[in-house]
């Protein structure tokens, strides 16, 4: 039979020299593949490489060194993606879980995919149960000693989840920066330690010595790359076993930040950065953001190479009875923007004409926080107002905002509701006392920093309104505030409302969010509602522009 080159095993990479057209075919078909030398391209091994260059041998035969490497690893990927999809339709039934509450069936489904490939980021609809499927993992004597990693003020929460679930099983919480030795005095290490993204880059060394299972909850805090944060996790998961993550917003800005989330969770699946940003993303370089070429067409390859899940209400017949979002324009109190008015014109010039990029840059992100935190301020009153119509007639409220100013200024004209105040000064008990007073129906009104709270449950069964008094940049970080009260156990329709003015930044922050909103979309396989991307810098100079225009 005649062949067209060779294929040669490395001990990381497979290594393709061939023929002058069919290099070329292969580099269509496999975008990821890095350039070597002239005729010869370098593709990382992985299963389901294998099974691709399996498939490419067939149609082209190639003279291979190790045949039996690469049958083995495509015979092995087909083998356990059969298997998965088998799960997933019901045909292969999940085992019984053995935990003192039952888990549902889609949960115990995510759990078998979970332990079948030791990987898994699962990405269902905020409120459906991440935790307990996790916590089905964590039962598993394989899969221990296991570390849960989760935001600062959820250790307690993720302790008493687990104990409702796994009462004999024992837990600790890493309280200190600096790692101690957490054996009982049988000398035993915990089933599970529990540690905050805050002190992971001083336990990672721990934690990689002692856990076979890392359980990353709210995965997308995974996403920056030059954080010393990430470089623990990259540190932890390289030497776990089994790696989950949970999040219900896997993208919060860029698609592209998906890569470093998934890095630490299944490292070898999107292959090195420079082939992700190849195969699936433009605008990569320098100074610019990788954003996703086609993100719906990414969502699918994720979950058609079980890479993630991602089930809604609707997929698993648990649907809640409804969510409606109301956008609601108030007048602005125009002496705030008055106030700002000197230093927000120079800000913008030196945006749109300043000869230096460092000078362009630093005004931009003061003519932003200039301008979010004085459209916040102007419409404070009437935010109060409209909430407090709503708290007198008879529904307890959430209510989202950013600033401190904005916050002092609700506390006072709402000073009658007695309001709860959850944001990012107070000290864990203190937060977990006013949660406590708003559930318990002490006061009817829960005052919420955007960024704070994240993975709060039980406010669902207290509430059924948000208002949103100030926006954030990111579409995910919303959609996790109204996850707070859309979520299992909420028996009553949802109402968000964002209140919003037509000055300042919200209308432009309106716009970079439905280009966010675009790409967490396709990245879940829903339907994409923009046509058009807006680019963030060209707002914020359209912003500045309109500033200029009517100052």
């Amino acid at each position: 039979m005649r062949t067209f080159g060779n294929l040669t095993f490395s001990g990381t990479h497979w290594e393709l020299k061939a023929e002058p057209h069919v290099i070329q075919v292969a580099k269509r078909l496999f975008v990821r593949a890095e350039k070597t030398k002239a005729g010869t391209i370098s593709l990382k091994h992985t299963p389901e490489i294998a099974r691709d260059l399996e498939w490419f041998i067939d149609r082209y035969p190639l003279n291979v060194d190790d045949i039996g490497r690469l049958k083995t690893f495509s015979k092995d990927y087909q083998e356990k993606s059969h298997q998965r999809e088998q799960i997933l339709t019901g045909i292969i039934k999940p085992r019984t879980f053995a935990l003192a509450v039952q888990p549902r069936e889609y949960q115990r489904v995510a759990a078998e995919v979970m332990l079948s490939q030791k990987s898994l980021l699962l990405g269902d609809e905020v409120g459906l149960g991440k935790t307990c499927t996790a916590i089905c993992c964590i039962a598993q004597a394989q899969c221990q000693p296991v570390c849960v990693v989760t935001l600062t003020h959820l250790p307690e929460q993720w302790r008493a989840e687990i104990q409702r679930f796994l009462p004999s099983i024992s837990v600790h919480i890493a309280k200190k920066r600096d790692p101690y030795d957490v054996r009982n005095r049988k000398g035993e290490w915990p089933n599970v330690l529990i540690v905050p993204y805050s002190k992971l880059a001083y336990w990672s060394d721990v934690v990689a010595e002692h856990c076979k299972t890392v359980v990353w909850d709210e995965a997308q805090e995974l996403r920056r790359h030059e954080s010393d944060r990430y470089r623990a996790a990259c540190i932890i998961a390289d030497a776990m076993e089994y790696r989950f993550g949970l999040t219900g917003t896997p993208v919060y800005n860029y698609g592209g930040e998906f890569h470093n989330v998934m890095r630490c969770i299944n490292p070898d699946a999107l292959g090195e950065f420079s082939e992700f940003s190849r195969e699936w993303c433009n605008g990569v370089g320098i100074g610019m953001k990788p954003r996703l070429t086609d993100s719906k067409a990414f969502g699918t390859y994720l979950r058609e190479h079980h890479l993630m899940i991602r089930r809604t209400r609707a997929d698993v017949g648990r649907e809640l009875p409804g969510l409606t979002k109301i956008t609601h324009f108030v007048e602005p109190d125009v002496k705030e923007f008055i106030k700002s008015k000197d230093r927000a014109k120079e800000l913008a010039r030196l945006l749109l004409q300043g000869t230096q990029k460092g000078e362009r840059f630093l005004a931009a992100a003061e003519f932003d926080a200039l301008m979010r935190q004085t459209t916040g301020i102007s419409k404070a009153m009437p935010v109060a107002a409209f909430v407090d119509m709503l708290i007198k007639s008879g529904e307890p409220v959430i209510l989202f905002a950013w600033h401190r100013a904005c916050y002092d200024i609700y506390m006072s004209e709402l000073a009658h509701h007695n309001p709860a105040l959850y944001t990012g000064s107070e000290s864990p008990a203190q937060k977990q006392k006013e949660i406590e007073r708003f559930k318990s129906g002490k006061t009817d009104l829960l005052i919420m920093s955007l960024r704070s709270g994240v993975g709060v449950d039980g406010l669902q069964q207290r509430c059924k309104t948000v208002v949103f008094g100030e926006f954030d940049w990111s579409p995910g970080v919303m959609e996790q505030d109204i996850g707070r009260i859309y979520r299992d156990g909420q028996t009553e329709p949802v109402m968000a409302y964002m209140l919003a003015i037509d000055e300042g930044a919200d209308p432009f922050m309106l716009e970079v969010l439905g280009l966010k909103q675009d790409q967490v979309r396709g990245i879940r396989g829903e339907s994409l509602l923009m046509e058009k991307k807006p680019d963030a810098t060209e707002v914020m100079k359209k912003l500045a522009q309109r500033y200029l225009d009517r100052a």
